[in-house]
C-alpha cells in the first residue's frame, strides 16, 4: 500500500537509477561531442599541414625547373 507523498523503497531505487541513466547518458554525449570537436580540430591541423606541405613541394619543383 502506498501513502501519498512517499515512495517505497523499491520505487525510490528505481527512480534514482533511472535518474542516474539518465545522468550518464548525458555524460556520455557530452563526452562524444568533444571527441568530435577534437577530431575536427586535428583534422583541420593535419589538412593546414598537407597544404602548406605541398605549397613547399610546388616551390621546390618550380626553382628545379628553373635551374635546369
Amino acid at each position: 500500500m502506498k501513502v501519498m507523498g512517499k515512495l517505497k523503497c523499491d520505487e525510490k531505487l528505481k527512480l534514482q537509477l533511472q535518474k542516474q541513466k539518465g545522468e550518464k547518458q548525458a555524460k556520455d554525449l557530452l563526452r562524444k561531442k568533444e571527441l568530435e570537436e577534437r577530431k575536427d580540430q586535428r583534422k583541420d591541423e593535419r589538412m593546414k599541414k598537407i597544404k602548406i606541405g605541398h605549397s613547399l613541394v610546388q616551390v621546390v619543383a618550380s626553382i628545379a625547373f628553373l635551374y635546369r
